[in-house]
């Protein structure tokens, strides 16, 4: 048999988990708060920095493209001739601008002209660049994707502006844009790289980076970026989960992207955590410690608390003796509401024999026949009333089926109130004559369990032989008078008190010739000739509630006029 834990293993034990959960709750709510406000402050400055970012070389390339733009409405106007380009140009400071060359190309897409000049680049062909035939095409300024220059051999990218029938051209060396990055303070294991709308990465804080044109557009966020969702991204790669943020540079379609590892964002979380469960490893010793002492008096007082019960069971009352010597007052409160328990438990059970008692005799003081029975029609209890009728004690009833003893048959006669009660679960009654020629009003109530089931029903029988025989007479008696009304040798007629007849006999149909459908309904003062003898007639009826035998003439369906002698009493 399996050994039951004492009560001391379960105070100890759920003092520790008492003890344990809210510090464990309050654990786990202030790690996901602090990785929360810290993942909050990363997105915040990760998306600061990189819309500095984003704004600067949005900037940047706007004052490029209006320096371009300035050119081409100088040449487009003639401010300067075409034959004065390289000169014009050359005015510019080109190291104030991240242009590293500006040229200037034919139709053709061949170098006419480039700034700071070189004789050798002079012819160079761009009409195979992609970007030159698109800049020809659509006529408008456009950035390049990021390509080998054939001037410096970087990674450079081109703006290209067009102006009839030439196209201005300013190169940028990739490796400026890294070197403007700087400024951009980071933290130790922040990424800042700007990438083109390919995804390929033109600027960084490590240049070689950019000199290997490195692609990032199968990542997540820059993928997600490139489509338009830019925002704070978190991803996995090569088992490491990043952090990130990607703004657009909507002038010319790149990303300002900032990428650290998730680790090293969260390193003040880790550090939490080891100092969290350091405090929760020696704050459970304290506990395991304290949970082995404090328990020792509260057993005493639970022992007391037993034996108080013990004392209550055997009709004894009075207060124990306390065995801890420090007084408890919530406790001395709970020992004393045991004792008023047990004392109003007493209370309640006297008051429910009294009810019991008064409801029996209540049961037996009914004079109708009551069974209380089971489903298949067992008594288990029966009152005075239905002994006294069946010839037999209350005990003889117990455990009888109903239809033996009410019956006499074995089985329960048709149409029986207690089972159709039981299929209907409603109050069902009919009325059922006994084998001795008595009628009994049987109605039958179900009873329900807890659950609502039916176990059975209440049947309640009254003695109504008396009632039947006084209503077997009355039949008797109407039928009686239905027989006089209907043969008599005079006419009789039945009228409501608006004068209109509700019945007639067989002779008032052979006198005056109409059939009892024609006359029922209808104004029996249809039927006198003189209105003045009718008057006559109700007003002696008026006054004396009745009139004998006075002669009268009256009219029958042929319209023949007739002498008659008429009677007429009120019934009500």
């Amino acid at each position: 048999m399996r050994k039951e834990k004492s009560l001391r293993f379960f105070v100890t034990f759920w003092f520790i988990v008492a003890s344990l959960i809210p510090l464990l709750i309050l654990g786990a709510v202030s790690h996901f708060f602090i990785k929360s406000q810290l993942e909050k402050n990363i997105d915040r400055q990760s998306r600061i920095l990189a819309r500095l970012i984003a704004q600067d070389l949005s900037k940047l390339f706007s004052t490029q493209e209006q320096l371009l733009a300035i050119v081409k409405n100088d040449l487009e106007s003639g401010v300067i001739p075409e034959s004065r380009f390289q000169e014009y140009v050359s005015s510019f400071k080109l190291d104030e601008t991240v242009f590293e060359s500006i040229l200037l190309l034919d139709n053709n897409g061949e170098v006419k002209f480039i700034c700071p000049f070189r004789k050798e680049f002079i012819g160079i062909d761009f009409s195979n660049y992609d970007f030159f035939k698109k800049v020809k095409e659509s006529r408008e300024s456009l950035w390049s994707d990021a390509f080998i220059s054939p001037f410096s051999g970087n990674s450079s990218i081109a703006l290209g502006v067009w102006s009839k029938p030439v196209i201005i051209v300013g190169i940028i060396d990739l490796n400026k844009l890294s070197e403007r990055m700087s400024k951009f303070e980071a933290e130790k294991d922040v990424y800042i790289i700007v990438t083109d709308s390919r995804g390929v990465i033109i600027a960084a804080h490590e240049k070689d980076i950019v000199a290997q044109r490195m692609s990032v557009k199968n990542l997540p966020m820059i993928a997600e970026a490139l489509k338009g969702n830019c925002g704070v991204f978190e991803y996995k790669s090569n088992g490491i989960e990043y952090i990130g943020c990607a703004e657009n540079i909507p002038e010319i379609g790149w990303l300002s992207v900032v990428i650290q590892p998730e680790d090293v964002a969260l390193a003040s979380l880790f550090r939490f955590n080891v100092f969290f469960f350091a405090f929760l490893g020696g704050t459970i010793l304290i506990i395991i410690i304290v949970s082995l002492v404090a328990p020792r008096n509260l057993l005493r007082l639970i022992q007391d608390l037993k034996l108080q019960i013990a004392n209550i069971a055997s009709g004894k009352y009075e207060p124990v003796e306390k065995s801890v010597k420090f007084k408890a007052r919530e406790f001395n409160e709970l020992l004393n509401d045991v004792t008023n328990m047990a004392k109003a438990i007493r209370d309640r059970e006297q008051s429910i024999e009294e009810a019991k008692r008064d409801w029996e005799m209540t049961f037996d003081s009914v004079p109708d026949m009551i069974f209380l029975l089971k489903e298949d029609g067992t008594i288990f209890r029966a009152n005075t009333a239905a002994a006294d009728f069946l010839g037999c004690s209350i005990q003889e009833l117990i455990g009888k089926k109903c239809y033996e003893v009410v019956h006499g048959t074995a089985e329960h006669p048709p149409n029986c109130p207690h089972m159709l009660s039981q299929r209907t679960g409603q109050v069902e009654s009919a009325e059922m004559e006994l084998s001795d020629g008595k009628y009994v009003q049987v109605t039958c109530s179900p009873i329900r369990g807890r659950d609502n089931e039916i176990l059975g029903t209440v049947h309640v029988a009254r003695d109504v032989t008396d009632r039947k025989k006084l209503e077997s007479e009355i039949i008797r008696s109407k039928n009686l008078l239905e027989n006089l009304f209907e043969n008599s040798t005079e006419a009789i007629g039945v009228v409501d008190r608006h004068g209109r007849f509700m019945k007639i006999n067989r002779r008032t149909e052979e006198i005056f010739g109409y059939s009892r459908h024609e006359l029922i309904g209808q104004k029996f003062d249809t039927l006198y000739a003189d209105k003045k003898e009718l008057e006559e007639l109700l007003s002696i009826l008026r006054t004396k509630k009745i009139v004998r035998e006075k002669e009268v003439r009256m009219i029958v369906k042929s319209g023949e006029l007739v002498p008659m002698e008429t009677s007429i009493s009120l019934l009500y």
